[in-house]
């Protein structure tokens, strides 16, 4: 099982990765990043889950919203929380919650 995540920069890189390299995870989970519509089709069937605080004046939370969308028009199922108040700190609550990414992601298997 592989797992792709990170946060911010990282965020970038995993939304990155994830569309280049679909085919190879058990698990997405970019952390308030951004990427780039015209491949988000690719992670259809790939288990993700997008986390986003709606207060981020670093990476704005449209970047994530947009994914999502993009995601969800190719006929996908990503999972999204975003965090109201939130600025870019949304990793804490994403990786230290009980019923966070960690637990979700490690759940995770590829087919």
């Amino acid at each position: 099982r592989l797992y792709l995540t990170g946060l911010s920069m990282g965020g970038y890189g995993s939304w990155d990765l994830g569309t280049r390299l679909a085919n190879r995870w058990a698990a997405v989970a970019p952390i308030c990043g951004g990427g780039d519509e015209l491949y988000a089709d690719r992670l259809v069937g790939v288990p993700l889950w997008a986390w986003h605080g709606d207060a981020d004046e670093v990476v704005p939370v449209e970047k994530t919203r947009r994914m999502i969308e993009a995601i969800r028009r190719a006929d996908g199922q990503p999972r999204y929380t975003e965090l109201a108040g939130v600025g870019h700190d949304s990793w804490t609550p994403a990786y230290t919650s009980d019923d966070g990414v960690v637990p979700w992601m490690f759940a995770q298997r590829r087919a």
